[in-house]
Formats: structure tokens, C-alpha cells, sequence
């Protein structure tokens, strides 16, 4: 497993270095600012102009922060959305409960609005439940213990390397009552009013060095859903057989995608 994950790291590190190469050759006669590469090199010269200390502010960090970006900030989405079409499909029960909750809360003349998530709360606890059945993030990143901790009846010596397992976490019967059952309702309050994220459900990790992007994220996810839901019907061809395995890259992926079928909602 860690032979994969490292040749995963590697074919990610080459990515960002080609990108990064790419960026300065073109930032040396171009100053246009494109992107997030091109406005980090532009800061840069910029203090080298004004003689600032390089300090935090080099190409290592830039490597490192643009990483992060493409790793967590799009690849997580894309692969939750792949799952989300999956649970749509097996349940379009599931898929007509959140068309009734657009029909009833936006329409489908209008554009959704993150806002809308309010007065939306089966939408949600769908997104909710799809994070945590496929856990699309099922180890979080290396840490190293700063110091010697005891955590229950477990030593950790300091500079121990730690990874947090999110999918025993989503799958703990302990805290999910028949966890590897799909399930959205288990978020909604019991007039179904509201959708409640429990502290358990830890998607983005937890603490101080839970994901940035986390908030960002939810838009994403809302607005996509919606968005296709509002506008299509989503199938498969008849007989066709809906498979849950994953693959693994930089996060859990469907290993294998049917051809989806999106059929234009008409009203």
C-alpha cells in the first residue's frame, strides 16, 4: 500500500513541477496574472523588488499550496459527484425527493443559490450521506506526533507518523446504526424539517488542521447536485448493473462508471 501511495505522490509532484515550470517560463515575458502559479510569482518578484526576505514565500510553498489546491479542490468534488450520479441512479426514489424540494424551493426556471440549502434539507442529507458511505477520503494525510501522547490505552512517541482513518470512523456502528446501509434520513430531524450534520461525520477532517476548503466545497457540491437534478433526469439503460467498487488514487473513485443516461426534465 505505501509503494502505491508514494508512486500516486510522485505522479502528482511531477504534475505540479511541470505546472510551475511552465508558469515561470511563461511569467519571464508575460505578467499577466492567469491563475493562483501566476499571482504567487508576480508577489514574489515583487518582494525580490523590494528586497523582502524570501522566507515562507518560495517555490517549495508554492508547489506545496497548488498541490493542496488541485488534490483537495477538485478531485475530491469531482470524485464525490461521481458517487452522488451512482446513489442517484440505484435510488431514484432519492432522485425525485430532491427534484420535489426544487420544485417547491427554487423552481426550475430559476438558478440555485447556496442559500437555498436552508429550506433544503433531503438535498443535504444526501450530500451528507454520500460523504460518509464512500468516505471519497478514506485516510487523511501523514501527521507526526509533536510530542509523546497517550490516546486511551496507546502510547504515540513523539515524531511517531499518525494517519487518521476516516472510513472506520463512517463506518463505526457504534455512531451509525446500520452503517453500510445508504441512508440520507439519518441526518433529518424527526419532522424532517432540518438536516443536522453530526460531529461524527467528519468528512473534511477535524480540529485545527481540518481542510480549508471545506465551505467551498458545499457550494460546489450543492450547486452541482442541484443543478443536474433540476434540469435532468438521470438513468441507465435497463438491466444495467450499478457497481459500488472503488478505485484509489488521491481519493476513492467508482472503479467502474456506466453510461449514464441524462434525459431532459420537461415540464
Amino acid at each position: 500500500m505505501f509503494t502505491s501511495y508514494k508512486k500516486n505522490l510522485m505522479i502528482v509532484e511531477k504534475f505540479i513541477q511541470d505546472e510551475v515550470d511552465r508558469h515561470r517560463e511563461k511569467h519571464n515575458n508575460n505578467h499577466e496574472v492567469v491563475d493562483y502559479i501566476d499571482g504567487y510569482l508576480e508577489e514574489r518578484k515583487n518582494r525580490e523588488k523590494q528586497n523582502i526576505p524570501e522566507d515562507t514565500f518560495t517555490l517549495d510553498t508554492l508547489k506545496r499550496n497548488a498541490g493542496a489546491f488541485f488534490g483537495a479542490g477538485s478531485e475530491t468534488v469531482y470524485s464525490t459527484m461521481e458517487w452522488a450520479i451512482l446513489y442517484l441512479v440505484k435510488y431514484p426514489e432519492y432522485q425525485d425527493k430532491i427534484r420535489s424540494e426544487i420544485a417547491d424551493v427554487i423552481g426550475f426556471e430559476n438558478r440555485p443559490d447556496f442559500a437555498d440549502r436552508a429550506r433544503m434539507p433531503f438535498t443535504m442529507a444526501f450530500i451528507h450521506e454520500v460523504q460518509r458511505i464512500e468516505s471519497i477520503i478514506a485516510n487523511n494525510l501523514l501527521r507526526r506526533a509533536s510530542e509523546d501522547t497517550k490516546i486511551g490505552n496507546h502510547f504515540i512517541p513523539k515524531d511517531t507518523l499518525v494517519m487518521f482513518n476516516f472510513w472506520s470512523v463512517n463506518h463505526d456502528p457504534n455512531l451509525w446504526p446500520n452503517p453500510d446501509k445508504f441512508d440520507p434520513t439519518r441526518y433529518l430531524t424527526e419532522d424532517g424539517s432540518k438536516a443536522v450534520k453530526p460531529p461524527c461525520l467528519i468528512p473534511f477532517s477535524a480540529g485545527k488542521r481540518n481542510c480549508p476548503g471545506e465551505g467551498l466545497a458545499y457550494v460546489e457540491l450543492f450547486l452541482y447536485l442541484v443543478c443536474m437534478v433540476q434540469r435532468y433526469r438521470i438513468k441507465v439503460e435497463p438491466g444495467t448493473e450499478l457497481s459500488f467498487e472503488a478505485v484509489f488514487g488521491i481519493s476513492r473513485r467508482p472503479a467502474n462508471l456506466p453510461l449514464f443516461i441524462f434525459e431532459k426534465v420537461v415540464h
